[in-house]
């Protein structure tokens, strides 16, 4: 069922529209070949840029099968970042969104990933693209105050801060430190964070920086996770609406911003915008992506 499901996903993602078998075929073949494989594969991404895959990374197979897994968000990133820009990336995982910022000519990225082995292909993919000069690379988590927390381990992208005694079993310890302490006086045009539902206690370390007018956009992934804290993230949507920002979709195609229940392309993310009209024509005027053997 799980593989009849990837399959469909796969077959039915906007950049595999009429090349179905194509995408079946490198579906197929990884799953296949993946099994006898020692070492990373190198994958060729976007503008250019190259990702390393291992069987279980979700994000680098995702990149193998669709060109960009979630499609949306990660061509707003491209269409809306501009040279001089700051991407920050919080639960940077492999870093295919990191990559992907750090692809477009002259944009600054800091990526914190606080899993040690997610961490270390994070730094290889950077190295990969020689993006060093660009790309500051984090091992630590990011939350309220600084301190010492334990992270769980061998659930890959789902790692998390530990919550309870169930969790604790193989953790580790990990840093945690406040995005105001660590970037500021620096300010990002946009903010991602993937953190599996530690997304209040990053926001409530990140007041500062968040509070700023020139911080634009936000992606966000909210799945559930926070209830393993005692976080509603109704209740974070409402606090970040109350700094300025707007929950708004993005289609690709056209390079326009849409209320969310106009949205062609579900996401997982909640795209948050501070200000629309500058955003909107950062998006319409933004450079041309090359994926694969196309550009958009």
């Amino acid at each position: 069922m799980r593989f009849l499901r990837a399959l469909k996903f796969i077959l039915r993602h906007p950049l595999n529209r009429g090349h179905s078998v194509g995408a079946m075929l490198r579906f197929l073949m990884w799953q296949m070949t993946s099994r006898i494989l020692t070492k990373a594969v190198v994958i060729d991404y976007v503008n250019g840029t190259r990702l390393l895959v291992e069987r279980g990374m979700t994000s680098a197979t995702g990149a193998l099968y669709t060109g960009l897994l979630e499609y949306s968000d990660m061509m707003f990133v491209l269409h809306v970042l501009r040279e001089g820009d700051l991407f920050v990336d919080i639960g940077a995982n492999i870093g295919s969104y990191t990559v992907l910022a750090g692809s477009i000519p002259g944009v600054r990225v800091e990526a914190f990933e606080p899993d040690q082995d997610a961490h270390r292909c994070l730094v290889d993919n950077v190295m990969l693209n020689r993006a060093e000069d660009r790309v500051v690379v984090h091992r630590m988590g990011v939350g309220r105050i600084n301190s010492v927390m334990h992270f769980t381990r061998g659930h890959g992208q789902v790692n998390h801060v530990v919550a309870g005694p169930q969790d604790q079993v193989g953790s580790v310890e990990i840093l945690v430190k406040p995005l105001d302490d660590l970037i500021w006086p620096s300010q990002p045009i946009v903010i991602k964070m993937d953190v599996e539902g530690y997304e209040s206690e990053v926001i409530a370390g990140a007041r500062r920086i968040l509070s700023d007018p020139a911080v634009k956009c936000l992606l966000i992934e909210f799945n559930g996770s926070g209830t393993r804290y005692g976080q509603d993230e109704g209740v974070i949507l409402e606090e970040l609406k109350a700094l300025g920002f707007r929950v708004l979709a993005y289609s690709p195609e056209d390079r326009v911003l849409v209320d969310p229940s106009r949205a062609v392309h579900r996401s997982k993310n909640q795209l948050l915008v501070r200000d629309a009209d500058w955003a909107s024509k950062r998006v319409r005027s933004g450079p041309r992506v090359r994926i694969r053997d196309r550009e958009i």
